[in-house]
């Protein structure tokens, strides 16, 4: 039985626990450091450096998973680049786990921040790609709200192991090993599962099929283990065709009503066979004139096909050529490369991520002696980070993009302040509500609205540019000062794209205008009521 939402019920489900499971190994690998980093320290005898170091070593990490995971999929599919993952997320936490020194947790982190940035790329992207239009927004919203849960979900593992150490008062292995080691393994598991009950993305494998008759079969498979209308047809008169001995007269009947599909991707499929010459039943694309079978396209040579050496080397090329405003790049690709790297920046640099890390220390610094009321106040820090997610959700299509992060940024310097002055004066309660309030609001502003933003002006490059785009408690204050600086972002350089589609945000930045709604007679009659028109400024 199927719901209203263009997909069985069973594979909804499916794709949801992948989101979630997917989501959750990011959220549990990136919020784990923060209860077991004090043990961490203490045990292995680290300098502040070197504590900083392995905090930051996961973005370092996932910059080079970033960039290799996006040329995996080009290559190796969206699903292999998930199993390819896992390694990361395994090895990393167990190597951290079990390290002795310095440089092996250095090392354990920064293979965890590989596998996080494989992930943050290849996860979204599939669930985009296999779901249906009217649930893919949920889906990844789904992906977004588990990343939150993860968070407190390693805050609470750590609270509640800390409490069962203090009453058990065990001996063995320090108990930051299990934090940072045992935790985010035991995460992998329902990644795991799901994966082995998911397909390969059928649109990368029609991407990839150049008349290759296996490669068509593959994906005509994968939609059917997504249930796509007409899939599972196709497949049974294949095989029935087969067994009937390639017969031309019973391929031409059951192919009969292969065109009769209303399924955007079932027909991608169908073109792809023809322009392949219809090697899985030939008879169907015979010329209607002279019964002949219709030429195949060529098939792309070794030399032709995509590998990671070149996809790397075309995305520095792409940066590259938009910075320097090559004649081949679309107007208004360099302004919207210079807001994205501008709103990255500002993204980055306001601490949320170091607040979420460091908060068991900065507890400990004002007076909180207790690991266990250390790491019960930072799950409530993690708590304000997923009630934050859905907030995000909540509003981010109700308010334009400008005032989101905008006052989102005046509202964050706020709370900054707030940890500031509680750090500063060591009162506990201040530094905590500050915690809480300035994670909800950078989450529910910047946290979601920078990736739509980004997404919305670097429309102008096409899909081919777009993809290649410790201190004392008062320098807290500096962090402030950024949050300022995202909300004079906001406000000023940074475009209203609210409600505009990829094309009209690409015509806004290539020509400095300002949109007005005007309503014709003939959108009227259209599935669109309204028009757009762009007036010069």
């Amino acid at each position: 039985m199927a719901l209203d939402i263009g997909m069985p019920c069973k594979v909804v489900a499916r794709l949801v626990l992948f989101a979630v499971s997917s989501g959750l190994l990011f959220g549990v690998d990136l919020g784990s450091i923060g209860g077991g980093l004090e043990g961490m320290a203490q045990e292995l005898g680290l300098t502040p450096f070197e504590e900083e170091a392995i905090v930051a070593g996961c973005k370092g990490g996932a910059i080079f998973g970033c960039l290799f995971g996006g040329a995996w999929m080009a290559v190796y599919g969206r699903k292999r680049t998930m199993v390819l993952a896992i390694g990361p997320f395994i090895l990393g936490p167990g190597l951290l786990g079990l390290s002795r020194n310095f440089p092996e947790a250095l090392l354990g982190r920064l293979i965890v921040g590989f596998g996080v940035g494989a992930t943050s790329v290849a996860s979204p992207c599939y669930l985009s790609e296999v779901s249906s239009a009217s649930i893919r927004g949920a889906l990844v919203a789904c992906y977004e709200v588990a990343i939150a849960f993860g968070f407190l979900l390693a805050s609470l593992m750590s609270f509640l192991l800390q409490r069962g150490h203090d009453e058990r008062a065990t001996t063995g292995p320090s108990l930051w090993r299990y934090e940072v080691g045992l935790v985010p393994v035991l995460a992998t598991v329902p990644l795991i599962v799901i994966l082995f009950a998911l397909p390969e993305s059928p649109r990368w494998l029609l991407g990839q099929t150049h008349c290759d008759a296996k490669v068509l079969e593959r994906s005509l498979r994968s939609m059917k283990t997504l249930e796509i209308e007409g899939a599972k047809e196709r497949v049974l008169d294949i095989k029935a065709w087969r067994r009937s001995g390639s017969d031309a007269s019973n391929a031409l009947a059951m192919s009969a009503s292969w065109s009769e599909t209303s399924v955007d991707l079932m027909a991608v499929w169908d073109d792809h066979h023809v322009a392949a010459g219809s090697p899985l039943m030939p008879v169907v694309l015979a010329d209607e004139e002279h019964g002949t079978p219709k030429p195949a396209t060529p098939k792309r040579s070794k030399e032709d096909r995509p590998s990671v050496r070149r996809i790397l080397r075309g995305i520095f090329v792409d940066v590259f050529q938009v910075a320097l405003g090559a004649s081949d790049v679309p107007a208004g690709a360099r302004r919207g490369l210079a807001l994205a790297v501008g709103a990255a920046v500002l993204n980055q640099a306001c601490a949320s991520s170091s607040v979420l890390e460091y908060a068991q220390r900065m507890l400990k610094d004002v007076g909180i002696v207790s690991l266990a009321t250390q790491n019960g106040m930072a799950t409530a820090v993690a708590g304000s980070k997923f009630v934050g997610v859905l907030a995000g959700l909540a509003i981010i299509n109700r308010v334009g993009r400008k005032p989101l992060l905008g006052v989102g940024g005046a509202l964050c310097a706020l709370g900054l302040a707030l940890v500031s002055v509680g750090s500063a004066y060591r009162q506990s309660e201040l530094l905590l509500i500050g915690m809480s309030c300035f994670i909800l609001v950078f989450v529910a502003t910047w946290g979601i609205g920078y990736w739509v933003v980004v997404t919305e002006v670097t429309a102008a490059g096409g899909p081919r540019y777009g993809a290649a785009m410790q201190v004392g408690p008062w320098a807290l204050m500096g962090y402030a000062v950024v949050a300022v600086l995202m909300a004079v972002f906001a406000f000023g350089p940074l475009p209203e794209t609210r409600g505009l589609s990829l094309e009209e945000c690409a015509a806004l930045l290539a020509g400095g205008k300002t949109i007005t709604s005007e309503p014709s007679d003939e959108d009227s009659d259209s599935s669109s009521s309204e028009r757009r028109s762009f007036v010069d400024e």
